[in-house]
């Protein structure tokens, strides 16, 4: 069986405490957009040490701003799109889609004719319902918000928007009801900055 020398890093402002966990993860590396010269130091240093035949790349952002450095030439390079929607991605030699609707799409734009894709569809099993999950009931006499995101550093500013939009519209005394916050956050920091900005306790 043939084994793998695997390496991750992330680049980016927000930090990943799931792939920090991976026993591959390597190192993060702040990006800002403008220490792009700092970045190309540290892949440098990577190409040096680790010296990698394969770039695997999961978002357009960070494979636009280093395709030219690493260039194709020297080295594999995959491209993978996590879902979303059909937007024509830049050129890439070899792409992995997870959805049949994107592959349907990307297989017929002219550019991409000659280029290896790759579809993985059907990753998770399928969910079976837990007769025993209690869903949390919705108060039929108050208007509901509901807030769908992922949790992460990134989207903290969001959530808080959120938040506060409930408490201003409490104090306007537009809405006449009683309210139980719940928050299940990952990252540590962030709990602890919500709890600090809002007052709550965690028992």
């Amino acid at each position: 069986m043939k084994i793998h020398d695997v390496k991750i890093i992330t680049i980016g402002y927000g930090y990943s405490d799931v792939l920090a966990s991976n026993p591959n993860f390597l190192n993060h590396y702040n990006f800002n957009g403008l220490n792009i010269l700092k970045l190309f130091k540290n892949i440098k240093k990577i190409n040096m040490e680790f010296k990698p035949d394969i770039y695997h790349f999961f978002d357009d952002v960070t494979y636009n701003i280093l395709r030219f450095y690493i260039g194709s030439n020297k080295h594999k390079v995959i491209l993978s799109k996590c879902g979303g929607p059909n937007i024509e991605w830049p050129y890439v030699n070899n792409l992995i889609l997870f959805h049949r609707e994107n592959n349907d799409f990307y297989k017929n734009i002219p550019k991409f004719k000659d280029v290896h894709i790759h579809l993985i569809p059907n990753r998770v099993q399928k969910l079976e319902i837990n007769d025993l999950f209690q869903p949390i009931p919705k108060d039929t006499d108050s208007f509901n918000f509901v807030r769908i995101c992922r949790i992460g550093i990134s989207y903290k500013k969001s959530i808080e928007d959120s938040i506060n939009l409930v408490f201003y519209l409490h104090k306007k005394d537009s809405l006449k009801q009683s309210y139980t916050l719940l928050v299940l956050l990952k990252i540590n920091l962030f709990i602890t900055s919500l709890s600090k900005k809002l007052r709550i306790t965690r028992e």
